[in-house]
């Protein structure tokens, strides 16, 4: 399987590859040289993700400056600054060897600031947030910047754009570190919370729970929440099993213990004054994915093999009105980028009546783009998270570019 293209000042005689400006690598964050006679040693070794801010020379080496994950994103890296100051350190020559591997990525500028998209697959699961007494013992810190001693300190956790939160108390959303298994942590969770979780038949974010307790560094314990239909269609539709995104939800009997990386994210809703009914429904600036042709009559079989188109959601959900919304399509070339349908200058509208809200599949995290360098995106695209996007999506835009190879 190809992974990334490899440039190179000489083809001519051997291959010569170091970091360059600009890219993003992994390092061992407790490399030792050690490992040169017991090359087992580096099984156990956690990992940083660093940006190269110039290219390595022999003479030097180069600098680089941490990475830490955006809240809420799997793949979304960002500088990691602490009191005011990135994270900046010179690796020296002597120690290229903690360099692990290079991790594909492009860079795009958001409401917080330059960030990156790493590829998926390259990013090591084990990587290091906490410092320890031996993190990052190699590294030299640049003379004049910030000294942390031991390498690099704790993240602190960084929301964009427009994250749906509960109204309820949601903690402080600088605490929580993140790890590449599990994007959220169990400081995240607070008793009483609603989240979404993946746990339909297709692994999309269409389930919610209520928050109990966390129960450990991995797990929290939830209550179910079951549609409670309040028109016709809607108590058809629930007799029949089909899948509810949005609508009134009552609290249920069953309770479950989730992993983590189950969660999706919290949901902004209204609640009974007992907290036994929830009112969720899609709000201004959201994204979420839609039933292509959806009819009422529709079955399972008609779901499973709908076609999903996603749409930006205009205005808040009221019962006299509904809900205005605008077609997204995807950004040429882009599995998760986004941007608005234009049709002669206008925008592709429509407004979704109260017994049209069973159309709506489920919500799909996402965050506007500033601007885009050296990439053919437009500014004002949306980047949707890659694991809500239904598996139909994927797989026409992988048919859509072997057409095009």
């Amino acid at each position: 399987m190809l992974c990334h293209q490899i440039s190179s000042d000489n083809w001519n005689h051997h291959l010569k590859v170091y970091p360059q400006e600009g890219e993003v690598w992994a390092i061992y964050s407790d490399w030792d040289i050690g490992w040169c006679n017991d090359p087992g040693m580096r099984k156990k070794s956690t990992f940083y993700v660093v940006e190269i801010l110039n290219s390595y020379l022999k003479g030097s080496g180069c600098t680089v400056a941490q990475l830490v994950k955006v809240d809420g994103y799997r793949s979304v890296f960002q500088r990691h600054v602490r009191s005011g100051r990135e994270q900046l350190l010179q690796v020296h020559i002597h120690n290229l060897l903690m360099f692990s591997h290079r991790i594909p990525s492009f860079r795009f500028t958001c409401d917080v600031g330059t960030v990156f998209e790493l590829e998926h697959s390259a990013v090591p699961e084990n990587l290091q947030y906490e410092n320890t007494s031996a993190s990052v013992a190699p590294l030299y810190p640049l003379q004049g910047l910030h000294d942390d001693s031991n390498g690099f300190h704790e993240a602190a956790a960084t929301h964009l754009s427009n994250p749906s939160t509960s109204k309820m108390d949601l903690g402080n959303p600088q605490q929580g570190m993140m790890n590449y298994n599990n994007k959220l942590s169990p400081e995240h969770f607070v008793e009483g919370q609603i989240w979404a979780v993946y746990d339909a038949p297709d692994r999309m974010p269409r389930s919610y729970v209520r928050v109990i307790r966390v129960v450990s560094h991995t797990a929290v314990s939830v209550l179910k929440l079951e549609p409670h239909p309040m028109l016709n269609e809607e108590i058809h539709w629930v007799e029949d099993g089909l899948p509810v995104a949005c609508g009134v939800f009552r609290a249920g009997s069953e309770t479950a213990c989730k992993e983590i990386s189950e969660f999706s994210h919290p949901v902004e809703c209204d609640w009974s004054a007992k907290r036994s009914f929830y009112r969720i429904f899609p709000k201004k600036g959201e994204i979420w994915a839609m039933y292509k042709n959806w009819k009422i009559a529709f079955s399972n079989a008609d779901i499973d093999k709908c076609e999903p188109r996603m749409v930006e959601i205009l205005s808040d959900y009221s019962d006299e009105i509904g809900v205005n919304v605008c077609r997204l399509t995807r950004v040429k070339g882009c599995l998760t980028f986004f941007q608005r349908v234009i049709v002669e200058d206008f925008h592709l509208t429509k407004l979704i009546s109260r017994s049209e809200m069973l159309s709506f599949s489920h919500r799909v995290p996402a965050y506007v783009v500033i601007e885009i360098k050296d990439r053919d995106i437009p500014k004002g695209s949306w980047h949707l998270e890659p694991n809500a996007l239904p598996l139909r999506n994927i797989d026409q835009y992988i048919w859509e570019v072997a057409k095009n190879v």
